[in-house]
């Protein structure tokens, strides 16, 4: 974690790299840093600076998402409980602390990411005949099928359709790189789960 440490006229530098901007030790460190240099004779000051560099998890077999770190899937059993709000409220939070995030509104019925990200800086689009390019709004890629339906209307469809547009959410966006793409779950434990 330790990257550079400097010294001039008793001022102290010191840089960490963290693997999560969210880290939630990031005052002990700073803290521990700062008492260990305060006991060298001649330091005056400890300036710590942290930056971030979000890790990967383990490959998987096939890779589906080349470019994105990691991601994190807020699912509940019933409907009206708060998902889609907290994976919005989490995708911001972690945008703020200066990750890259996208998030994947998986509800293919109730698709309400697009009303709670607002209105987009970047309008999702198609590129040549099959990628998808996510909308940008706050700086978030964000994909819903909400963006490529009449507003309102209704989607009426089952297990295999649902899979193909999953899949096709998944496999065919460009997301590009990402340290956290965040998927928001319909309720329940239906085909879209599976």
């Amino acid at each position: 974690m330790l990257r550079e440490v400097s010294v001039e006229n008793g001022e102290v530098r010191v840089s960490i790299r963290l693997t999560t901007p969210l880290c939630p030790s990031r005052e002990e460190i700073r803290a521990a840093i700062q008492a260990a240099a305060m006991r060298v004779t001649g330091v005056t000051k400890v300036d710590v600076a942290f930056t971030a560099e979000v890790t990967r998890k383990a490959e998987p077999a096939r890779e589906r998402l080349p470019g994105v770190r990691n991601i994190i899937a807020v699912a509940a059993g019933k409907g009206g409980v708060g998902k889609s709000t907290v994976a919005t409220n989490l995708a911001v939070a972690l945008a703020k602390e200066g990750t890259r995030v996208g998030i994947l509104d998986a509800d293919v019925f109730g698709p309400s990411i697009p009303q709670m990200m607002g209105e987009a800086q970047v309008a999702s689009s198609i590129q040549g005949e099959h990628t998808i390019v996510p909308g940008v709004h706050h700086g978030i890629k964000v994909l819903s099928v909400g963006f490529f339906v009449e507003r309102g209307a209704a989607v009426m469809w089952r297990g295999p359709m649902i899979h193909k547009l999953l899949t096709q959410f998944v496999e065919d966006v460009d997301w590009g790189e990402l340290d956290y793409l965040v998927v928001d779950l319909p309720p329940g434990t239906g085909d879209t789960q599976l």
